[in-house]
């Protein structure tokens, strides 16, 4: 999955580019232009989100395109639609540290759409700071997939126990994510540096549907409370990014970045590429 991911982000610059770029010319040099001084933008690009949280350890890779559009020189919104998946594995003991239960879950090719507005708070001739907010919004299905289950306890040793639990327990996740914050782009030609300052909230739970036979499982080993239906993953954090964008041409430009955020049981980090086309 990870490999087809990769490819259809490559494909979908590629396409970008070979429809979007021409050559500039010698007497045609290119002049950058300033963001919100285009009406529209098309774009496309990666993600990748990986850390921990509480019990759960989160990696989410996903590709995405979408639209924008001014709808005055200082306020834009956009539009784009996602496509990614999700893998956890969480690590559960009891009080006394002598019973574990490590498992390993994901979600496949989830749709989510991610709407989002920027403000312009000032500009300059080489400085400008953008307010921007967007929120994350999944609308597929909630199923997960177990891919691995371990349970050591003294009643019953080392066990694998990923088969029994795939039939007697129905996963499911839900989530999503909202961020406020302020970019600084510093125009130097065809490179444009920018940092971000922010806060995201993220709201999210792993569920657990468990039939009786679990009950009875978790009373041999005497721990019935050793699994629980809802492992949340919440946390509401800063966020601090930097990234570079490279103007190909009039309207076409390349970006990566990188973003941290902190939470209170440890940390996130993401990396991210992207193309744009503005006109």
């Amino acid at each position: 999955m990870k490999t087809r991911l990769g490819l259809l982000a490559v494909l979908l610059y590629l396409a970008t580019t070979w429809l979007t770029a021409r050559p500039a010319y010698a007497d045609e040099p290119v002049t950058p232009t300033r963001t919100s001084d285009q009406m529209f933008r098309v774009y496309s690009g990666f993600n990748y989100m990986g850390g921990s949280q509480g019990l759960a350890t989160l990696q989410r890779e996903d590709i995405y395109g979408g639209v924008g559009i001014r709808l005055h020189p200082l306020f834009e919104i956009g539009l784009s639609l996602h496509e990614g998946n999700t893998a956890f594995a969480f690590h559960v003991h009891d009080p006394t540290g002598a019973i574990t239960l490590d498992a390993n879950m994901r979600k496949m090719s989830e749709p989510w759409l991610d709407p989002e507005v920027r403000l312009q708070l000032l500009r300059t001739e080489q400085l400008t700071l953008h307010l921007f907010a967007d929120i994350e919004l999944p609308f597929g299905g909630n199923g997960v997939i177990i891919d691995r289950v371990q349970i050591m306890a003294p009643e019953l040793g080392n066990v694998n126990a990923t088969q029994f639990i795939r039939q007697h327990v129905n996963a499911s996740y839900r989530w999503s994510s909202f961020s406020v914050g302020i970019t600084a782009h510093l125009e130097l030609g065809r490179f444009e540096p920018r940092v971000d300052l922010g806060i995201r909230r993220f709201y999210g739970s792993i569920n657990l549907d468990m039939d009786p036979k679990i009950q009875n499982v978790l009373s041999l080993i005497k721990q019935p409370n050793l699994i629980q239906s809802s492992y949340p993953v919440e946390y509401a954090s800063p966020i601090a990014g930097v990234g570079l964008d490279y103007r190909l041409w009039k309207g076409l430009s390349l970006s990566i970045s990188g973003t941290a955020l902190p939470t209170s049981d440890g940390w996130f980090f993401g990396a991210s590429g992207s193309t744009t086309y503005r006109f």
